[in-house]
C-alpha cells in the first residue's frame, strides 16, 4: 500500500515538472524572440536639407531659402520630427502680402505652438516693420479659420497671434 501511495505522487510530481518545464520552455522561447526587438537600436533617421533651386541660399542671395528636416525617436513607434526653414529676405520698393497659415491642433499643444507663435511674431515684426507691407493669419485644426485679413497693423496680428490656443 505505501507503494502505490508513492508512485502516485511520484507520477503526480513527474505531470507537475512537466507542466513547469513546459511553462519554462515556452517563456525562454518568447524572451528568445522578444529581447532582440526591445533591445535593438532604433533605425537613424535620415535629415534632409533642401534649397531653393534659382536663388543661391550659401551665398544669402536675396529670396533664397532653405528647409531642414531632422528627426529623432521618442520611443519604438514614435519619433519627433522638426523642420527649419530660413529664408533670405528679398528687398524692394514695393509692398508685399504675406499669408501665414499655422496648425493650431491638438498635436501643437504646448511648447510646440509657443514655438511657432514665438517665430511667427517675429516674422510678423519683421515683415511689418515696412509699413507697405501686409500679412493676413489663417490657422487650421479640423477646419480652417481666417482669423486676421490683409492688414499691416503690426501691434494688433502680433497680439492675435499670442491669444492663440
Amino acid at each position: 500500500m505505501m507503494k502505490n501511495k508513492f508512485m502516485k505522487y511520484f507520477k503526480s510530481q513527474s505531470k507537475n515538472k512537466r507542466i513547469i518545464m513546459s511553462i519554462g520552455f515556452v517563456l525562454l522561447i518568447a524572451l528568445i524572440i522578444y529581447i532582440p526587438f526591445s533591445l535593438a537600436a532604433l533605425t537613424p533617421i535620415k535629415s534632409i536639407t533642401i534649397t531653393s533651386e534659382h536663388t543661391n541660399y550659401e551665398t544669402k542671395e536675396a529670396g533664397s531659402w532653405q528647409v531642414k528636416k531632422s528627426a529623432v525617436w521618442k520611443k519604438k513607434g514614435e519619433a519627433e520630427i522638426t523642420f527649419d526653414v530660413d529664408t533670405v529676405m528679398k528687398t524692394n520698393n514695393e509692398a508685399t502680402d504675406v499669408i501665414l497659415v499655422l496648425d493650431v491642433s491638438g498635436s501643437m499643444n504646448g511648447d510646440k505652438l509657443n514655438r511657432v507663435k514665438n517665430d511667427t511674431t517675429e516674422l510678423v515684426n519683421s515683415l511689418l516693420s515696412d509699413s507697405k507691407n501686409r500679412a493676413a493669419l489663417i490657422t487650421f485644426e479640423t477646419k480652417s479659420t481666417l482669423v486676421s485679413g490683409l492688414t499691416s497693423d503690426k501691434d494688433g496680428l502680433v497680439n492675435t497671434i499670442n491669444n492663440l490656443s
